[in-house]
């Protein structure tokens, strides 16, 4: 298990490369809040730990917010055809 605080000025996907150079060995599963969240983490852990690394970044709040407007919009579409059949 490793862990680091990054200061204000420091974005946590910028500091990753030089945090993950303190791990000896294999890593098979990455845990991570939502500042790892995408592409350019996910293809750095891919790179040095290979594709069997297990991934485990939740989405950023906002995607909660905007994934829970989607449905209710795709529910309300739903109401509204089954009323005019």
């Amino acid at each position: 298990m490793c862990s680091d605080l990054t200061s204000d000025g420091v974005a946590d996907p910028t500091a990753l490369p030089e945090f993950l150079d303190q791990i000896d060995g294999d890593v098979s599963h990455f845990i991570a809040d939502e500042a790892y969240d995408g592409d350019p983490t996910s293809e750095l852990l891919v790179k040095l730990f290979a594709v069997a690394v297990e991934i485990t970044i939740p989405p950023p709040k906002a995607a909660d917010i905007i994934s829970a407007v989607a449905q209710k919009r795709k529910r309300a579409a739903g109401r509204w055809s089954s009323a005019l059949n």
